[in-house]
């Protein structure tokens, strides 16, 4: 009787030991899914999750039809326009299995913007369409018209951004209301300087970047970006100081200083950068044809190269609000 219990004591305990170790692991990937990079590869037809720590790839999913923009919710749910299937493609990173679910839009999604709740989304198409969208449900919650061919979005607060590359002009959305702004070039990207009232917006195909004045919608400055008249995106350091520009055909990433609106330096990085993002002191660049590339904001030196899949084209994390 007592070398039973014994046993069964040992039994438990390995048990018990077993079940700490699984949660502790479960709980461990849990605090490292806010360090992963996900990445689109539009040839390749896939997402890469590279984890920011090691610079490894850690989570893939195949995505087939042209994967192009993305965000990632705070449930940890990857949005993805789908180009070639006219539909969004929503994954849960979180997942060991990559489901994928589709929302058919009928036209193709371009772009894609995280909503304030961190959970639902804004998706736009070239085809002049704008829809706010439940990933959990695959709801469509609103659906509205815009002229011309609106590109790149960015949100703030309840209102849209939206670039339109078939005319100078961008178009702000709030609840279901469209206005159109004039501006002195066709945009192409677009973004809000952190603690200030300027909308920067960067070119189709110019070398100018103009900025808006978010209280007057007027146009009040306009610079002189990059060595070539094309197509830019930009991102903003966290602190609004630095506006950090990637020009595709001179391989460049653009550093501006926003305050004094003057170039301060260009990084060069061996192929046409796309969309970038800064985490944790750092600016990840998808950079064709099929690499990660890592530069530190305070150096300007890059520090990491992470090959993927080809195609590359944006990069998104999991929300601040969620770590």
């Amino acid at each position: 009787m007592g070398t039973g219990t014994n046993s069964l004591a040992s039994w438990l305990a390995v048990l018990i030991n077993l079940v700490l170790r699984i949660l502790s692991g479960a709980q461990s990937a849990v605090a490292q899914s806010s360090d992963i990079a996900y990445v689109t590869s539009e040839s390749a037809g896939a997402i890469s999750g590279i984890d920011t720590h090691s610079n490894r790839i850690v989570w893939r999913a195949d995505i087939p039809g042209r994967p192009h923009n993305l965000e990632v919710t705070t449930d940890g749910l990857v949005v993805v326009a789908t180009q070639g299937i006219d539909a969004v493609s929503i994954v849960d990173a979180t997942s060991g299995v990559a489901e994928i679910k589709r929302v058919a839009i009928g036209v193709p999604p371009h772009d894609i913007a995280l909503d304030s709740d961190g959970r639902t989304v804004f998706v736009v198409s070239e085809r002049g369409l704008l829809l706010r969208l439940d990933p959990l449900t695959g709801r469509i919650l609103e659906r509205l018209k815009l002229r011309g061919t609106p590109h790149n979005l960015f949100r703030q607060g309840k209102v849209v951004w939206i670039t339109d590359v078939s005319a100078r002009r961008i178009f702000s959305a709030d609840r279901g209301r469209v206005r159109e702004l004039p501006i002195s070039v066709q945009g192409h990207d677009l973004a809000i300087r952190p603690g200030s009232r300027e909308l920067w917006v960067t070119p189709w195909r110019s070398n100018l970047t103009v900025i808006v004045d978010l209280e007057s919608h007027q146009e009040i400055a306009k610079l002189e970006v990059g060595q070539t008249a094309s197509h830019k995106h930009l991102a903003f350091t966290p602190d609004g100081g630095q506006a950090w520009i990637t020009e595709p055909e001179s391989g460049s990433l653009l550093v501006v200083d926003a305050g004094s609106r003057q170039n301060v330096a260009r990084i060069g990085l061996g192929g046409p950068p796309h969309h970038l993002r800064f985490a944790e002191g750092k600016a990840y660049v998808a950079v064709g044809p099929r690499e990660l590339v890592s530069v530190d904001v305070g150096t300007r030196k890059i520090i990491g190269r992470v090959p993927v899949s080809s195609g590359v084209h944006d990069v998104a994390f999991r929300p601040l609000s969620d770590k």
